[in-house]
Formats: structure tokens, sequence, C-alpha cells
């Protein structure tokens, strides 16, 4: 369903990889749909920084060997969200946006984040 939603919604063109929950036999937490994304894109899973709302994506990317921004303002519970230890956790769409410039260089070993 990811393909056709994003593009009824015009948001096609912002997404280079797209990875659903059926995209690949192991699901998150597993690391294999981030480290699949990461290698799509040419990259290293160490210099890239997962985004997720859930404490299943925490999971997923610290397994992954990823940066973690957690967004408190999705399906996860803010509490639980906090307690899983992200490496930021944000309130707003507004402060992730203020953020993301920022993440253009160096690996998750060369970044330290505070919620």
């Amino acid at each position: 369903y990811t393909a056709p939603l994003l593009d009824a919604l015009g948001l096609s063109e912002f997404f280079a990889v797209s990875v659903s929950g059926d995209s690949l036999p192991r699901k998150k937490p597993d690391p294999a749909p981030l480290q699949f994304a990461a290698t799509a894109l040419g990259m290293a899973p160490a210099d890239c920084t997962m985004v997720g709302d859930t404490v299943t994506d925490i999971s997923a990317a610290r397994n992954a060997g990823m940066a973690i921004i957690a967004v408190d303002y999705g399906y996860g519970e803010p509490g639980a969200l906090a307690a899983a230890a992200p490496d930021r956790l944000v309130r707003t769409f507004d402060e992730l946006a203020e953020f993301l410039p920022a993440l253009g260089t160096g690996t998750a070993a060369d970044r330290e984040y505070h919620s």
C-alpha cells in the first residue's frame, strides 16, 4: 500500500527507497528492513538515522547500528519512547525539521544527541 499512497499524496519524489512490512521476510525490530534501505541508498547503516514513533522502531535502529530520533506524536506512547532511550526525542514536526539538516555529515558514532 505504501507506493500507491505516496503517489496519491504526491510524495513519491521525496522517497528514494520505501520498505514496507511485507517487503522482506523479516520485520522490525529485526535490523533487516533498515539495513536493506541503507544498502539501497549506498550507505552504511552507521551513517543513517532512523526517525520512528514506536519502541519497535527504536529497537530496529539500535539493532541496525543507526542513530535514532523518536517522535512522540505518532503511534508510540511518549513515556515508553523516552524509556527506550533514543538518541533524540522530538515533540513537534518543527523540532524535527530544525534538527534534520544537522544529520548530513558524520557517522552515528560521531553524533551525540540528548532528549
